[in-house]
């Protein structure tokens, strides 16, 4: 099989499967965008930025007190066959049995210093940290469904776990308008997702892993906790620098501004759903050959995604965003915000190496360096260029992590990376994101907006047909 015709079978298949991925991401996104005009005009932007605080908290809780195991779980289940499976199941158990602990230890601490970070409602804080229980074993049940590739049933418990915890929290806000009553909703849902995904996978009558078994999986994926806490302190950490500088107010502004921006990271995290058990159950004299040749596939659906999103940011946010909101403000947040698609193209196959290596200490100080680098930009920037600077900030930490990845990820293995064409979609990702920003901000701008950003999406709907559809020269190659 010639090197070509294997880069066109894995974007095909990274594709075709990731598409259902996607598929998911793009209703869970929808449901968000969906709630986004109903949850703004029944909280007002402070009340907002509570929520985007616990959810924040709920998250660093979640991934504390599962200690890596979710990640292990990925890599136990390539171990052996059906040794792998049955101790997969058994980890999702022991997720939920230090869950419960961590969660438990967290509402205790939290009496100390929930009041200390919302004064009004440190109810809606503990709320957070209670969802940090079903948090654990959706996201050890979704690792293991993963690579099972059983997409069906990830969709739906991915559904359940966030368009459900968006209706039912609005179902909250009407019975009552604050954020504890929004969390209520929220964690109901999550609540039925676990026990949804933990049927799914077996877990619910499964015993925890054995010790041998579970401290193997702690050693393997404990270095993975500050590099996935640090994820989300690089996505939602600033909130906190956010409110001390600038109020909550402000948080409330970016949560949304971040929503849009985020997307594009969003849909390549859609994508590595599909990617890993791609790389991981590839040949071996194959894997790095065609992780590299997907990698340049994937940043240049990257480009294309930075560049719909921040040519539609204004345009979009004038319709789901109130008045009090300043949506002109946010369009230029979002559109620099967009930009952080391109270095996460990077930053995910290279970590693809670690995780498959099993040198995954690296990880144990590039994001945590990452996220610090994000707080303290955020710190410096925020006060003379307001929000604009704290969306910089992000950018430029992740720009860092994707090319600390690289290094740590080049001195554990060869990979033939294709770095002219990642360059070169890095350059189109930033002219369209200059663009977005040089228009007018007025009607006619807007129609202009709207119209590269049509054409840009076909563009990128061209790329994804053209890796999908059958090539007869392809399959000539293979026979």
């Amino acid at each position: 099989m010639s090197a070509t015709s294997s880069g066109t079978g894995q974007g095909k298949h990274l594709l075709g499967k990731g598409s259902i991925y996607t598929l998911g991401s793009v209703l869970q996104l929808s449901g968000s965008a969906l709630a986004i005009p109903i949850v703004t005009r029944l909280l007002d932007p402070a009340e907002y930025g509570t929520v985007a605080l616990a959810l924040t908290i709920q998250l660093f809780v979640t991934t504390l007190s599962a200690l890596g195991v979710p990640a292990a779980l990925t890599r136990t289940y390539f171990e052996t066959e059906e040794d792998g499976k049955s101790t997969a199941r058994e980890l999702i158990a022991s997720t939920a049995v230090l869950g419960l602990g961590g969660t438990a230890l967290g509402l205790l601490t939290a009496l100390v210093w929930a009041p200390l970070l919302v004064p009004d409602e440190p109810a809606a804080v503990m709320l957070g940290i209670a969802i940090a229980l079903p948090g654990a074993v959706i996201t050890a049940s979704l690792a293991l469904i993963r690579v099972q590739e059983r997409p069906v049933q990830f969709i739906c418990i991915t559904l359940v776990a966030n368009f459900g915890a968006q209706i039912l929290g609005i179902v909250g806000l009407l019975v009552d308008q604050s954020a504890v009553a929004y969390l209520l909703g929220y964690g109901t849902a999550m609540a039925i997702a676990a026990l949804g995904a933990a049927t799914l996978t077996g877990a619910v009558r499964t015993r925890p892993a054995p010790r041998p078994a579970l401290r193997g999986a702690i050693a393997y994926g404990l270095p993975t906790v500050p590099h996935t806490l640090s994820v989300f302190v690089l996505a939602l950490g600033d909130r906190v620098v956010i409110q001390i500088v600038s109020g909550l107010s402000a948080v409330g502004q970016y949560q949304l501004a971040y929503a849009v921006g985020g997307l594009g990271m969003n849909f390549l995290s859609s994508l590595q759903n599909a990617w890993v058990p791609i790389t991981f159950g590839a040949e071996e004299h194959l894997r790095w050959r065609s992780l590299a040749e997907t990698a340049a596939l994937v940043t240049r659906l990257a480009a294309l995604t930075c560049g719909v999103i921040a040519l539609l940011a204004r345009p979009l946010l004038s319709v789901v965003a109130p008045a009090d909101y300043d949506p002109s403000f946010l369009a230029e947040i979002t559109a620099v915000l967009a930009l952080s698609t391109l270095p996460w193209a990077t930053y995910l196959p290279r970590s693809q190496v670690l995780f498959w290596t099993k040198h995954t200490k690296p990880l144990a100080w590039i994001t945590p360096v990452a996220a610090v680098l994000n707080l303290a930009l955020v710190a410096v920037l925020l006060p003379p260029f307001g929000l604009i600077g704290a969306g910089a900030a992000t950018v430029l930490a992740i720009g860092f992590q994707a090319a600390a990845m690289d290094v740590a990820a080049s001195r554990v293995a060869d990979v033939p990376w294709r770095w002219p064409s990642e360059i070169a979609h890095y350059a189109l990702g930033a002219a369209f994101v200059a663009l977005a920003l040089a228009l007018p901000g007025n009607f006619a701008g807007d129609a202009v907006r709207v119209a590269l950003a049509c054409l840009t999406g076909l563009a990128l709907l061209a790329v994804v047909f053209r890796e999908v559809r059958p090539r007869r020269a392809a399959a000539m190659g293979s026979a």
